[in-house]
């Protein structure tokens, strides 16, 4: 819902109907949201976040394991000279 402000705000809207010898009332309450909507939206990001920086991490560590795998192997390949 947009506030006379231009300000965007999300509401939680619950209706409840009441039956009465008349006909029917009704009753109904509306809750502005919008915290708990923008409070899971960075921890959405912030999730996003953490599991790039985790495959980072992997990625890194995964490139490290490899380059000391090949280090060692050229080391204990190589020929070596007697003198």
């Amino acid at each position: 819902m947009v506030w006379a402000d231009g300000s965007v705000h999300w509401l939680q809207s619950q209706t409840q109907f009441f039956y009465g010898a008349d006909g029917q009332a009704e009753l109904g309450m509306s809750v502005d949201i919008t915290e708990r909507k923008l409070v899971e939206e960075a921890l959405s990001n912030l999730s996003r976040k953490l599991l790039e920086a985790q495959e980072q991490e992997r990625a890194w560590i995964e490139r490290e394991l490899h380059d000391d795998i090949n280090v060692g192997n050229r080391t204990r390949t190589a020929p070596t000279e007697s003198f």
